[in-house]
């Protein structure tokens, strides 16, 4: 699928969940929460439902990784820090937080998290080309049996924490574009070492080999 079709496919579901009712209400209750984390940034940990966003600086991250997106995000803090190391740090460090710190910190406050899959996220870019904020295709919330909204439109429930954190540590590892075992990330020191890349202990002198 090229990446056009890919952007647009993107955007017919984001108007297939904007059909449904429930879900995305849920979602901007647990998202007060998190925007009261960090009230002078309040974008920290909350994400938008794309249902309710426009188009403008809003990149959907499957896409991203294949149409350059990323590659230009390291390429601009590149230029700012001119250390390639710090700067694949930065990129990385921003994207974990888009697929993993933000639906983190909802798991520890409520029980409670959104499909952080790499298919159902959405990045959103600052005047200065960094990540500023995280968008959701579907609202949907995966909530535990003892959650007041469980059994509700736009909730599915799990039926305890482990299965909860299991699911979302799947979907967040799976596709993670940092984390993954077919990591595209734009420098070979955003992806993890392989065996054979990480160094060898030294022998000492006179081991045998």
């Amino acid at each position: 699928m090229s990446v056009a079709a890919a952007s647009y496919t993107g955007w017919a579901d984001v108007h297939r969940f904007s059909s449904r009712s429930g879900g995305a209400a849920l979602l901007a209750d647990s998202c007060a929460t998190l925007r009261a984390l960090n009230p002078d940034y309040p974008r920290m940990y909350a994400v938008a439902a794309m249902a309710n966003e426009g188009k403008r600086r809003w990149w959907q991250l499957a896409v991203g990784l294949d149409d350059g997106r990323v590659e230009q995000m390291y390429r601009r803090s590149l230029e700012d820090l001119d250390v390639p190391e710090a700067a694949a740090v930065q990129v990385a460090t921003a994207l974990i937080h888009a697929v993993v710190g933000r639906v983190a910190a909802l798991l520890v406050l409520e029980a409670r998290a959104w499909d952080p899959g790499i298919d159902n996220l959405w990045i959103h870019m600052d005047s200065d080309g960094g990540i500023d904020w995280a968008g959701v295709t579907s609202p949907i919330l995966r909530v535990l049996a003892e959650d007041p909204a469980a059994g509700e439109p736009g909730t599915v429930t799990l039926p305890c924490e482990q299965a909860l954190l299991v699911w979302t540590a799947h979907r967040s590892r799976r596709h993670c574009p940092c984390g993954s075992t077919d990591c595209r990330c734009p420098d070979p020191r955003l992806a993890p070492p392989t065996p054979a890349a990480r160094p060898r202990a030294r022998r000492r002198h006179g081991s045998e080999p």
